[in-house]
């Protein structure tokens, strides 16, 4: 099974790492190489048949990954620019949603927006008594 995915430094390209993939539990066995142009924040989708990552252009990319019992990955496809929205190193800075088409991230906002986030605690038992009047 494949699994662990780790940066590994590239001597040509400073502070852009490759990603590659390695079997799991065996990681040292095999290496393939996933972003030949380096990238960060790898995350494989749900279907487990594309990588996701962000390259060093600021773009979000996509490789396609082959099913079989090989570890093979298509050419790298540029999805969007990545431009407008936060990093978050040293943490994920995006996550996919569970259907593979669509990306949770998190937009910079101007000084002058109003920035606001609303909790609130208990809200179902709120409803519910709301409901009952």
């Amino acid at each position: 099974a494949v699994g662990l995915m780790r940066p590994i430094p590239d001597p040509d390209v400073v502070q852009t790492p490759l990603y590659e993939d390695a079997p799991f539990p065996d990681a040292a066995s095999a290496r393939w190489l996933v972003s030949p142009a380096g990238g960060s924040d790898p995350v494989w989708s749900h279907s487990g048949r594309e990588i996701f990552y962000k390259s060093g252009r600021n773009e979000l990319v996509t490789v396609a990954v082959a099913p079989g019992a090989s570890f093979s990955v298509g050419p790298p496809t540029v999805l969007f620019s990545t431009a407008p929205y936060a990093p978050l190193a040293p943490v994920q800075s995006y996550d996919v949603s569970p259907d593979d088409r669509r990306f949770l991230m998190i937009r910079e906002s101007a000084p002058t927006d109003r920035n606001e986030l609303v909790f609130t605690e208990n809200w179902t038992q709120e409803m519910k008594a709301r409901a009952r009047k």
